[in-house]
Order: structure tokens, then C-alpha cells, then sequence
């Protein structure tokens, strides 16, 4: 999955999403969009609903943008 976020709130992203006990991994590959930028996030077979959900939460209190599955 890709998920949109800016540089400096990646680093508090990969802190809160390491609580998941290994279901996800925020990797620094990215893709550039303009002005937008993806981050690559590795999410374990079967927990894409949950850490969606989780990235929504979170999103309400840092700037997260598109989720983009990965094709």
C-alpha cells in the first residue's frame, strides 16, 4: 500500500504503526505525485482492513492523505 503523508510526519507514523506487533512496516521508498508524496507500507496478508482503519484514526490527528492499494 501507499500512503500519502508529509516527511516530517513519517517518523511519528513509523512509531505509532510499530505498536501493531509487526502486522506493518513503513518503509522511506517513496513516490513522488507534485507536490504530494507516497510512502511505501508493507501490511502483513489479511490486515489491510485494520490498518486502513488504524491510518484513518491516526489521520485525525496528523496529515495523512490518499491510501492507495498497492496494484
Amino acid at each position: 500500500m501507499w500512503v500519502e503523508a508529509p516527511d516530517d510526519a513519517i517518523h511519528l507514523l513509523d512509531g505509532i504503526l510499530s505498536a501493531t506487533d509487526g502486522l506493518v512496516n513503513v518503509r522511506r521508498e517513496y513516490i513522488n505525485e507534485g507536490n504530494r508524496k507516497l510512502f511505501k507500507v508493507y501490511i502483513a496478508p489479511g490486515a489491510s482492513d485494520e490498518i486502513c482503519t488504524l491510518l484513518r484514526v491516526i489521520g485525525r490527528y496528523m496529515p495523512i492523505g490518499e491510501l492507495r492499494p498497492e496494484q
